[in-house]
């Protein structure tokens, strides 16, 4: 199952979120936010579902991109 994606606005690298989702959560949920402890500059950041994207756990290749 594809995991969502985001970057840190800090830094700007990949951070995983760790929500697993599938397509249609992702389309009803991308007009919420999602708080999270960054792993790269120690900060607590909050960003729109529909600014990450999902990567497959499989291969990390990115899949989609909600906006």
């Amino acid at each position: 199952m594809p995991y969502l994606i985001c970057r840190c606005p800090e830094t700007q690298r990949r951070v995983d979120l760790q929500l697993y989702t599938d397509y249609a959560t992702l389309a009803r949920i991308s007009s919420n936010s999602v708080r999270f402890q960054c792993p790269h500059c120690g900060a607590e950041h909050e960003t729109n579902v529909g600014a990450a994207w999902l990567e497959d756990a499989l291969g990390g290749i990115s899949v989609a991109h909600v906006s």
